[in-house]
């Protein structure tokens, strides 16, 4: 098991090796790995489904606007498992790149369930590569991370501060599950009881 605990250690390790050109963030939502990737590319836009602030496209990314090859690099971040249909969102990430682009991927594996509108699925490792494999891409990277702290943080997390529902959690509250969920992670981060059974969330390096 590496030592990558949140989806943002993913995107600071593997942004600043592979992202680069045009680049598109598809279900960016809030955009907070912004200021990561914009370090790293040329131009930085982004798709939702939704109608966000700051959001460049409102795209659904199983029949996305954009011509054949249009982008260097696409960022999925925690967005295919609310997708009813992963094969043909995949395959237009393939269409939409450029010969030789990237996507960078993450999707959860044991993660409570939270739609955003819908949640339609979960991944293991030995899945997500097949999934983007049988679109024609050739797998760079892929792999597990969050191990089985993280799992039990991610339950304490969407149990007592659930970042899904609309509600005004307590200071006392967050500041005493905030603490324990850090916890959880720091034990992972010094691989504390590790196993490959158990992990999170899979991460994608993906070449056209």
């Amino acid at each position: 098991m590496n030592n990558l605990i949140q989806t943002k250690d993913v995107v600071n390790k593997f942004v600043p090796l592979y992202a680069k050109g045009e680049s598109l963030d598809i279900g960016a939502g809030t955009a907070k790995y912004k200021e990561i990737i914009e370090r790293n590319v040329t131009s930085y836009k982004t798709s939702d489904v939704n109608d966000v602030p700051g959001i460049d496209y409102i795209e659904d990314i199983k029949n996305l606007s954009f011509k054949d090859g249009s982008f260097d690099t696409i960022f999925c971040f925690q967005v295919l498992e609310h997708v009813d249909d992963s094969k043909k969102a995949v395959s237009e990430i393939y269409r939409s790149l450029k010969g030789g682009g990237v996507c960078i991927a993450t999707a959860p594996f044991l993660v409570p369930v939270h739609s955003d509108p819908g949640d339609f699925g979960r991944f293991t490792v030995e899945g997500f590569r097949s999934l983007f494999e049988k679109e024609n891409f050739k797998v760079l990277e892929c792999g597990p991370y969050g191990g089985l702290f993280t799992v039990l943080g991610e339950f304490i997390k969407f149990l007592f501060l659930n970042p899904y529902k609309d509600k005004k959690y307590s200071r006392l509250r967050r500041a005493i599950f905030g603490r324990l969920i850090r916890l959880l992670y720091f034990f992972d981060r010094i691989r504390f009881l590790k196993t490959p059974d158990f992990y999170a969330n899979v991460y994608m390096v993906a070449q056209k």
